[in-house]
């Protein structure tokens, strides 16, 4: 009970804190923050609370500073690819790729929505590192199986 109870008051509280940001007074309207609440907000549902409180952490710690108060539709690709590249060169390159698919879609949320004309983010993935993969060994061969069991 102890444990349900504490998940329920966090989940309230970053509610109260997603409300919080998506109801700000002094985000200006077609700025990359204000675009990016809005898309957050459509996409949230869909999403676990936990997923949902780290993605906006993302974007505030990364793309808001940097960008938010920008009209989205004056934001030049080479921008956004500096934030990623920069991420990219501390070693985050998880939370690169990341970046870099949520600012897609809320380009691709920005042309929807008649905030800009064409999609900059697209094809910035040729810039950025790749997450290096982690092959883990297997036994393949049946023999080698019936020694191990």
């Amino acid at each position: 009970p102890s444990a349900k109870r504490k998940a329920k008051k966090r989940a309230e509280r970053e509610q109260r804190e997603a409300q919080r940001l998506l109801g700000r007074t002094d985000v200006q309207e077609g700025t990359l923050e204000h675009v990016a609440t809005l898309w957050y907000s459509v996409r949230k549902k869909a999403w676990s609370p936990e997923y949902a409180r780290t993605e906006l952490s993302r974007l505030k710690t990364h793309l808001f500073p940097v960008l938010g108060h920008r009209l989205i539709r004056e934001i030049k690709r080479e921008e956004f690819t500096q934030i990623l590249q920069a991420i990219d060169e501390s070693g985050k390159v998880s939370t690169t790729g990341r970046l870099y698919g949520h600012c897609q879609r809320i380009c691709a949320f920005a042309v929807a929505k008649g905030f800009m004309e064409i999609n900059v983010c697209s094809d910035l993935d040729e810039a950025l590192q790749s997450e290096v993969t982690k092959h883990h060994a297997a036994i393949t061969e049946p023999e080698a199986l019936a020694r191990f069991l």
